[in-house]
């Protein structure tokens, strides 16, 4: 699980989009999206750079996918995901509730089928 997210923008001079190939100079704004887990050292670290118009391209589809997400009715398989989490994990690293049990705390979470409607 992603823990480390940080977003910050480079000052270098000779970088490259990693999305679209882009320089700093054919962009408004460039920046370093650094992604980490807290199991990881920072050697580990994965660094994506883009251009403005890449990260406003990520940023969209992520904001599209949790507008998705939010504005669905929940399964009893979603219920039970996010009741095992303790929150919706918006934010707050302290309010993910870690089991602590030797089996294992999904095993119980089926997934679903695919249903398809005869309309």
């Amino acid at each position: 699980m992603i823990e480390v997210v940080r977003v910050t923008e480079t000052t270098k001079d000779e970088v490259k989009c990693d999305c679209c190939k882009l320089t700093k100079k054919q962009s408004i704004d460039f920046y370093e999206i650094h992604l980490s887990d807290s199991s990881i050292d920072d050697s580990e670290v994965l660094t994506v750079k883009m251009c403005d118009v890449c990260l406003d391209k990520l940023f969209y589809a992520a904001l599209h996918g949790i507008c998705e997400m939010n504005g669905r009715v929940k399964s009893k398989r979603d219920q039970a995901i996010a009741a095992r989490r303790g929150t919706a994990l918006r934010l707050k690293k302290t309010d993910v509730v870690e089991e602590v049990d030797e089996d294992d705390p999904w095993a119980d979470i089926e997934d679903e089928e695919d249903e398809e409607d005869g309309e």
